[in-house]
């Protein structure tokens, strides 16, 4: 009798929770579901769970396969000091009993906040012991350090190690802190575009082809000095060089078939789509970037005031963000497009900088802050922008190769690059020319050189 009269209520209540459940998966709030807080690197796509558990109730090589589905090509490019071939060899099974490398999520667990370290890593910030007991008692030089400062004092990296190499840091050995003649290589775009197309003629609002493709409809959405201001911004810039009319950009995609110009032309403001119509490869480094990785899986972009980041609020990410599509100005891309949205310390910092003295005096090399976190890198006779600057970020020894070598010795900046202050304080502090790696690479150079001469007879 008594289950008799219950069960209703039971199936009520199943009822009733399975609809919630169905409510907040389909059109409610997702991160009722999440197990817990995200890591720094995932927040803005915690939403599309699929993004990381692509089968329901998967074990850990489904999870592993969605890692590497978005970094291994990374991984690969840097050519990872610890890949999981390397964890192959029989030697290392003892090893993996205690820490199983060959699996992401052996040091990035997802959703544990709490004990989350640096790089997502969720692993005490010793864990290197964990394999390389015997290098504090076979290693003399490095007998007086500690296992927790392995990855956090411009030593090595997990992964990527490339920047730390002895033989790349002796080549440095000895020089002087700031080369004064450095110069940041000329971008060579509209050079290469120009030379392959030495006969088109740039745009002019005064073209017949302007004139039919500017409706009305568009004109009113701006005053007569804003339109003055665009068109004059517009006839001077590299879209109208390479022959880029506002219809190029302000299609109304959903219109494509109609023959009413004014209905065609009605995006005010275009979407990114519109700039991979020219720019795919720039636009694929962008969303595999922080800024547009929710573009990426179907997101709206990112609203600032949603960011774990110290930034203003009331601001979104997008190509148009950053660029301006009339005037693309270079010299605004470079620093007030970065300030527009970014309030940390290291930003804000920027104009008491030694390297914003050198851009107020107009002096050569313009360090600015997309010089340094989307540098120029030279390819054969191409010289390319990149877009996505997680590349030259974490670990922040990245970003020495690419740029702070132009200018400076390796030891002086990996030097200011392991100093936490300095790094806040946009590298606008005294700085010596001095790291501690540098002198084990003195001392292996100074044994070298004892070792030839004791074989010379």
């Amino acid at each position: 009798m008594i289950i008799k009269k219950i069960w209703p209520i039971g199936l009520l209540i199943t009822i009733i929770s399975s609809l919630t459940l169905l409510y907040h998966l389909e059109k409610g709030d997702r991160l009722f579901f999440l197990a817990g807080e995200t890591t720094h690197g995932h927040y803005q796509i915690e939403l599309v769970c699929s993004a990381c558990h692509s089968e329901p109730f998967a074990g850990k090589e489904a999870i592993q396969q969605t890692c590497e589905s978005c970094h291994q090509s990374e991984l690969d490019k840097v050519s990872d000091s610890h890949p999981k071939k390397k964890f192959s060899d029989p030697r290392f099974a003892s090893m993996l009993n205690q820490l199983d490398a060959t699996q992401c999520v052996s040091c990035h667990k997802e959703h544990d906040q709490k004990h989350t370290y640096t790089n997502g890593v969720t692993l005490p910030i010793g864990f290197c012991e964990t394999c390389h007991q015997e290098t504090l008692e076979e290693r003399p030089s490095h007998q007086s350090f500690d296992f927790t400062t392995c990855a956090y004092s411009g030593c090595h990296n997990y992964h990527d190690n490339s920047m730390l190499y002895e033989d790349y840091l002796a080549r440095s050995l000895n020089k002087e802190p700031t080369d004064r003649e450095s110069r940041l290589p000329l971008k060579t775009a509209m050079s290469r575009w120009t030379k392959k197309n030495p006969n088109t003629i740039p745009l002019s609002f005064d073209s017949k082809l302007i004139k039919n493709l500017y409706p009305d409809e568009l004109i009113n959405q701006v005053s007569s000095q804003d339109l003055v201001r665009i068109i004059s911004e517009w006839q001077q810039s590299s879209h109208a060089i390479t022959q880029v009319a506002c219809i190029d950009c302000h299609q109304n995609s959903q219109n494509t078939e109609s023959n009413k110009v004014s209905e065609f032309l009605k995006v005010s403001k275009p979407e990114i789509s519109a700039c991979n119509n020219c720019h795919e490869k720039q636009v694929g480094q962008y969303l595999e970037s922080r800024h547009g990785m929710s573009l990426a899986l179907g997101l709206k972009p990112l609203k600032t005031e949603h960011s774990r980041l110290n930034l203003k609020p009331n601001q979104e990410t997008g190509c148009i963000q950053c660029h301006n599509p009339h005037a693309l100005i270079e010299r605004t891309t470079q620093v007030e497009a970065c300030l527009n949205c970014h309030n940390d310390e290291h930003s804000l910092n920027y104009k008491l900088s030694p390297h914003f003295v050198i851009k107020t005096q107009n002096q050569e090399p313009i360090v600015t802050c997309s010089n340094c976190h989307l540098p120029r890198i030279k390819k054969g006779k191409r010289i390319e922008i990149g877009h996505n600057p997680n590349d030259f970020l974490r670990p922040n020894s990245k970003i020495l190769r690419p740029v702070c070598d132009t200018c400076h010795s390796t030891e002086f900046s990996l030097a200011a690059l392991s100093d936490t202050q300095q790094v806040k304080a946009n590298f606008s502090l005294p700085q010596e020319n001095h790291h501690p790696t540098y002198d084990l690479v003195r001392k292996r150079d100074s044994s070298s050189s004892k070792d030839k001469e004791s074989t010379i007879p």
